[in-house]
């Protein structure tokens, strides 16, 4: 610094000389006779070069000295460069609780990433150049191209350049966009992707992403494949639109089965730790999984018959280290059987979880029956759907309830989950009976319910004396809910013995009993502000107690909405 200083004071002097110079030649130039052309030439001379080069350069020395001023002055500067990396990673991946709350599907979250990464290489010049070094900051991969999100080619590019060899590729696409101009970058990167998320309208569009690693010119190293066909809908409604129940045709499929093509899928699924597959028709009976895969989600699609269901779960028991199996929103039809085959016992001998949800009765029968009992945890997941199964695509057959409660009886279920449609027609005497079919269920997850009195009673444990099967529940978790007798959960609390309990909901009054009615909430009616009490009576006899929003629902209840996984 004290070089700067000197070389400072040195300039002041020189500037100083010059300056009374220029004031001299100003008063000196109207007494002499010289020609003028000579003096305004040296002038000019002067003024373009000299003073355009000293402009440039105290310009240049005062951003320099105004960065290394800022830089002493913030803490995060003096960071090493490894804790930035960490901090950015921080800010640019892991979600808000805000953004927990809202269970972002995949655009946002993609636009989420791209906003705070840009965001954070605005700041200074030190905060970019380490955000434009970072790999992990630029591994995600945007092939865009959606009415809400547009074109991002300029991400694409950047991603690509700075991203590395171990990038995820995120891939969305309307019915009406369009990626032909993306094939050329993804043909000559395919090998540097070791994860893909493809979201698209047609079938064309996914098969032709695909055979970029399919035929990709050096060995690819894939190791996460998730791949959504959305059909009509956007990838933003798509989770809201029901599955039809259409037996798909040879043409449906993603690739026919005696294409060139099939033989190379297959042998890319074998490379895999974690499938997941939604909407996409896939010949399951010539896929065998290689003890690499892990983890397995099928979603919203319309296998066919039971046989093609039995060919999914066939596959899924191939892999032998499978640890987690999702099949959500599935149908298969019976085809007019008028009773069950015998289905074949399938062992998932590492099994940790297996997840149930929007399943018709049919589905349901067929996989309870099939995998063989372990020490899994099942989660369940009922909607209106679970009351009913197709025999054909035009025809539906609806179950007698007590049907539906003995499937459960020999299931070892551990936490149930009950929203919306189905919990407003699951009245008291209903959802006890459902609770008495699974004697061993840990954990009950409600939401969209309406609790009175004759509800809560529903939840109570009946006193061992009684000999009646009920699950002792340690979980209990109530979300969007309509607390009329809030008082009523102490008794389904010291019935059981709950360890932890998540609540969210409006208090109602018993001048509310319209329960079928739309009533206008306020904030001050959740539970949190009109009865402290409660709240306080669950944190002196529960262990672990959280109080949710009153609208909040969990993202248990969203596992449909396609994700950035």
């Amino acid at each position: 610094m004290q070089r700067c200083e000197e070389a400072g004071s040195l300039l002041s002097i020189a500037l100083r000389s010059y300056l009374e110079s220029c004031s001299y030649l100003e008063t000196a130039s109207l007494q002499d006779n010289a020609r003028p052309t000579d003096l305004i030439s040296r002038i000019d001379s002067a003024l373009n070069s000299l003073h355009t080069v000293l402009g440039q350069q105290l310009a240049q020395s005062r951003s320099i000295l105004a960065r290394t001023r800022n830089k002493r002055a913030s803490p995060l500067c003096r960071f090493p460069n490894e804790v930035l990396v960490e901090i950015f990673l921080d800010v640019i991946y892991v979600p808000t609780e805000e953004e927990r709350m809202a269970h972002l599907e995949m655009g946002s979250t993609v636009q989420t990433i791209f906003r705070r990464l840009h965001a954070l290489n605005n700041v200074c010049s030190v905060w970019r150049n380490v955000a434009v070094n970072c790999k992990s900051a630029w591994r995600v991969v945007p092939v865009v191209d959606t009415e809400l999100l547009g074109y991002k080619s300029l991400a694409t590019d950047l991603s690509l350049q700075r991203g590395g060899d171990r990038m995820h590729l995120a891939a969305i696409q309307s019915h009406s966009g369009d990626l032909l101009k993306y094939y050329k970058t993804l043909d000559e990167h395919a090998h540097s992707f070791s994860s893909a998320n493809i979201c698209v309208a047609s079938k064309a569009h996914l098969g032709d992403i695909l055979l970029t690693f399919l035929e990709s010119k050096h060995p690819i190293t894939l190791s996460s494949l998730s791949i959504s066909q959305t059909h009509r809908a956007s990838p933003e409604e798509a989770h809201t639109t029901e599955v039809e129940s259409h037996i798909p045709e040879p043409y449906d499929y993603l690739y026919y089965k005696f294409s060139p093509l099939q033989p190379l899928f297959c042998k890319m699924l074998q490379s895999l730790a974690t499938l997941r597959i939604s909407g996409a028709f896939v010949h399951w009976d010539m896929i065998t999984f290689s003890t690499r895969l892990t983890e397995l989600h099928l979603h919203r699609v319309t296998l066919g018959y039971n046989s093609e269901l039995l060919d999914f779960l066939q596959a899924a028991s191939s892999a032998s280290e499978l640890r987690n199996l999702k099949i959500i929103s599935v149908i298969s039809m019976t085809g007019g059987a008028a009773s069950p085959a015998p289905y074949p016992t399938l062992s998932f001998s590492k099994l940790q979880y297996l997840l149930l949800e929007d399943l018709d009765y049919n589905v349901l029968q067929v996989v309870l029956r099939s995998i063989a009992p372990g020490s899994h945890r099942l989660s369940l997941m009922l909607e209106g759907s679970s009351s009913a199964f197709h025999e054909e695509e035009d025809t539906k057959v609806y179950v007698d309830f007590d049907n539906l409660c003995t499937l459960f009886e020999t299931s070892a279920i551990d936490t149930l989950l009950l929203k919306a449609a189905f919990s407003w027609t699951l009245g008291p005497i209903r959802l006890g009976k459902l609770l008495r079919s699974m004697p061993e269920l840990k954990t009950l997850k409600l939401a969209s319910y309406t609790f009175r009195g004759d509800n809560w009673d529903a939840l109570i444990r009946p006193a061992p004396e009684a000999s009646i099967p009920f699950p002792k529940l340690e979980e209990l978790h109530l979300s969007w809910a309509g607390l009329f007798d809030v008082d009523g959960i102490k008794r389904v609390v010291e019935s059981h013995s709950i360890r932890k309990i998540v609540i969210g909901g409006y208090v109602r009054g018993e001048t509310e009993m319209e329960m079928e009615m739309e009533i206008e909430h306020d904030s001050s009616d959740e539970l949190g502000d009109v009865r402290a009490d409660i709240v306080e009576w669950l944190k002196a006899v529960v262990p672990e107690v959280r109080i949710n929003p009153a609208e909040y629902i969990p993202p248990d209840f969203k596992q449909r909405w396609w994700r950035l996984w």
